[in-house]
């Protein structure tokens, strides 16, 4: 960090060493301070499930809480509930759940005290309403909750059609994933899009989400339910377009990015002998669709992403609904039936425009930033006064689960200083504050 304070300019970080923690300090004042300062400042819980699906927005909504007061616990999700019964009453921003999950999660929080506001992933775009109801904001989940932040008018209007008295529990906020994407924050991506076009060149991105047919555990060979069966045919269309661009642009490289949940062994075998198709998913997707020429998808909110980045989009749809009915982010872009499209509007370069459609459901023009909108939400929220514990004393237990090696791999402090610093050069703002690493993937950030 790069910072000034009254002895001249403080240390890009440093590490004190207590009894039994460590404490990580950017543009700290040289007199230092304490490290629980002021007992009248919220607390905000940040809780991640998949890291390159979340921590950037995350962070960045973490930021913005940081430089309003708040004292901020962020990390993997099941960490941040670890640290929400032994840490403050605060408030929890949940990311919405299937209906167990819901309820586990839900039911320890309430008993903690804490307020729950929930932004829901998966609100975007609600094709069934009755089912998102059903599967996702049923009656005991909704009387829970003290207020949920939607991604737009029509997520709000599924749920107060559904529970008009949640009219006033319900605003449009927005998605701080979707705040990063607004050019102003272009320039925090500078760096890793020039390091990729270094490695990778010119290229296409694909993106996948056939975890359906193609689990972490394997293939399912032999499908039972109908949308099994589609996936399963558009796993295997997908690979085989990726081997026609190989051929059809062999100066370019494809770029395979699979979904989280997917197997990589049937791509690796797929991909066996072609030097231009790479099978990558690490890191944020936006560094990637910023760096590539196209986008082909079928049914990914990358999609969404790479439109709004106003990138050639293509819903590749070379198996189709029996109704016509197309998802979302398949409606924003190009639509390509076959490889031959695929590749007739690749040379075309078309860069699309937002439709109206896209604000139907995403946002209003009344909603400044995703960030600004919750952290509005959130300033209304009341939480009990509980006293603060030592952070000496708090204990957490590791989460050692397979799932978590590929959904949530790690969580440095060097990730959150570098990605708070290219915020400061985008602000022009220096604010002091401090990380205090709790546990594995677990930090607390305050302000100084």
């Amino acid at each position: 960090m790069n910072g000034k304070n009254s002895g001249g300019r403080a240390p890009r970080g440093f590490f004190s060493i207590g009894i039994e923690m460590v404490t990580y300090v950017c543009f700290i004042h040289m007199s230092g301070g304490s490290a629980m300062r002021s007992r009248s400042r919220k607390w905000l819980y940040l809780p991640i499930e998949t890291k390159v699906r979340e921590q950037d927005a995350k962070l960045l909504l973490a930021y913005h809480a940081v430089n309003h007061g708040y004292h901020v616990v962020i990390g993997e999700h099941r960490m941040v509930e670890q640290a929400a019964e032994k840490l403050p009453a605060g408030i929890f921003l949940a990311k919405g759940y299937p209906k167990g999950y819901a309820r586990r999660v839900v039911e320890s929080l309430k008993k903690y005290h804490h307020k729950i506001v929930e932004l829901d992933e998966e609100g975007l775009f609600i094709p069934d309403a009755s089912r998102y109801i059903r599967q996702r904001m049923r009656k005991a989940h909704i009387d829970q909750l003290d207020h949920v932040c939607c991604w737009g008018e029509h997520q709000k209007q599924v749920l107060t059609n559904a529970y008009p008295e949640m009219g006033n529990r319900c605003t449009v906020t927005g998605n701080p994933r979707f705040d990063l994407l607004n050019e102003v924050y272009r320039e925090l991506y500078d760096p890793d899009v020039k390091a990729i076009q270094a490695v990778y060149g010119s290229y296409f991105l694909i993106n996948t989400r056939f975890t359906f047919y193609n689990p972490r555990g394997g293939l399912r060979e032999n499908p039972a339910l109908p949308e099994t069966q589609k996936i399963k045919r558009l796993c295997h269309s997908f690979i085989q377009l990726a081997r026609i661009l190989s051929r059809t642009y062999p100066d370019k490289n494809v770029i395979f990015r699979p979904h989280p949940g997917e197997s990589l062994d049937v791509y690796k075998e797929a991909f066996k002998g072609f030097t231009n198709i790479h099978i990558l998913r690490e890191g944020s997707v936006i560094h990637w669709i910023l760096a590539a020429e196209a986008v082909i998808h079928n049914g990914c909110t990358t999609g969404i992403e790479g439109v709004v980045l106003r990138k050639p989009v293509i819903s590749y749809q070379p198996v189709t609904h029996p109704s016509g009915m197309m998802d979302f982010p398949d409606r924003l872009s190009i639509h390509a039936y076959t490889d031959n499209e695929v590749i007739k509007i690749l040379q075309q370069s078309t860069k699309p425009e937002l439709p109206d459609l896209f604000f139907r459901y995403y946002g209003h023009p009344a909603v400044p930033s995703a960030c600004a909108a919750i952290l509005n939400v959130l300033n209304n929220q009341k939480p009990a006064e509980v006293s603060i514990p030592s952070l000496k004393r708090v204990r957490f237990v590791k989460d050692h689960r397979e799932k978590m090696k590929r959904l949530f791999p790690s969580f440095s402090i060097e990730e959150i200083d570098r990605f708070f610093t290219g915020l400061n050069k985008l602000t022009k703002e220096n604010p002091l504050y401090r990380i205090h690493p709790l546990s594995d993937r677990l930090y607390l950030l305050e302000s100084l």
